[in-house]
C-alpha cells in the first residue's frame, strides 16, 4: 500500500509544473497535488507593472507664472496745491490731469509681478494770479504790455500734452485681488503752452518752450482691487525751467480703471 501511495505522489510531482496546489490528508499522511495554473505569473506581472510603470510622454504643463498680461487703462486725477513757498498757487478743482494708455506685466510668482506702461497724459493747471509775480510775467510775455492789469485777468492756465514711458513692480497683497504698484515714469511734453483769458475779448496763447521743461520724471504709486485703483504721482523734476523762482505743484492724486 505504501508503495502505491509513493508511486502516485511521484507521478503527480513529475507531471505538475506549479502554481496552485491542493492538499489531501489520508490518515496521518498528507499528499499535495499541483495544478498547471498561471495565476502567480499574472500576479507577478501585475506587480512588476506597478513597480516599473510604463513610460509615458505627457505634454508639459505650462507654469502658472512667467505669463505676460497686457491691459488698457484710463485715469483722472487732480493736482494737490502746494504750501505756497515753492509752487505757484493753483485752483485745486480746476487743476487736473487725464491719462490714457496701456500696461503690460509678467508674474514671477503668486505675490510679485513687474512690467511697463505707455500712456498719453493731458495736464491742466489753473493758476491764481501768477502774473502778479514780475519774474513769471516777464518769462511768459516778455516786455509786451497787457491790455488789462494783472488783477483783471479772468483765467490763466498752463497746459501740456505728454507721452510717457514707465516701469513698475506689482506686489499682490492679502487677499490676492488687492495689489500695490510702485514705479517711475518719464514724460515728454510735445505740446505745452500758457493761456490767458481776458474778461471781455477772449483769450491769448503764449507758447514759451524755453520756460517749460520738455522732459520730466515722476514717481508713481497705486493701490488697487481688480480693475479699480487709486494712484499718486509725484514729479521729481521741475516742470518750469530754472529761470522761474517757483514751480507747478508736484503731487497729483486720482483714480484709474483698467
Amino acid at each position: 500500500m505504501k508503495k502505491t501511495i509513493t508511486t502516485l505522489c511521484l507521478a503527480c510531482l513529475a507531471g505538475g509544473t506549479a502554481a496552485a496546489q491542493t492538499s489531501v490528508r489520508i490518515g496521518s499522511l498528507e499528499i499535495t497535488f499541483r495544478k498547471n495554473d498561471t495565476t502567480y505569473e499574472h500576479v507577478a506581472h501585475e506587480r512588476l507593472l506597478q513597480v516599473n510603470p510604463p513610460k509615458s510622454d505627457p505634454k508639459p504643463q505650462r507654469s502658472p507664472y512667467y505669463k505676460s498680461k497686457s491691459t488698457g487703462f484710463i485715469g483722472f486725477g487732480f493736482a494737490v496745491p502746494g504750501d505756497g513757498s515753492g509752487y505757484y498757487a493753483v485752483r485745486g478743482g480746476n487743476s487736473y490731469n487725464f491719462d490714457l494708455g496701456c500696461r503690460w506685466y509678467t508674474h514671477f510668482n503668486s505675490r510679485l509681478a513687474a512690467g511697463g506702461t505707455f500712456q498719453y497724459s493731458f495736464y491742466h493747471y489753473r493758476l491764481k494770479d501768477a502774473l502778479s509775480d514780475s519774474v513769471f510775467r516777464a518769462a511768459v510775455i516778455g516786455s509786451s504790455p497787457l491790455p488789462y492789469a494783472a488783477g483783471e485777468i479772468k483765467k490763466q492756465a498752463f497746459r501740456s500734452n505728454n507721452l510717457a514711458l514707465g516701469v513698475f513692480t506689482r506686489f499682490y497683497l492679502i487677499p490676492k485681488k488687492h495689489y500695490l504698484d510702485l514705479g517711475v515714469q518719464g514724460d515728454w511734453a510735445f505740446s505745452r503752452f500758457y493761456k490767458l483769458y481776458y474778461p471781455y475779448d477772449g483769450k491769448q496763447n503764449f507758447h514759451e518752450d524755453d520756460m517749460f521743461n520738455a522732459f520730466t520724471a515722476s514717481a508713481v504709486a497705486q493701490i488697487g482691487w481688480e480693475s479699480f485703483a487709486i494712484f499718486a504721482r509725484y514729479r521729481l523734476t521741475d516742470a518750469f525751467s530754472g529761470a522761474l523762482p517757483k514751480d507747478l505743484p508736484a503731487l497729483s492724486i486720482g483714480i484709474r480703471l483698467e
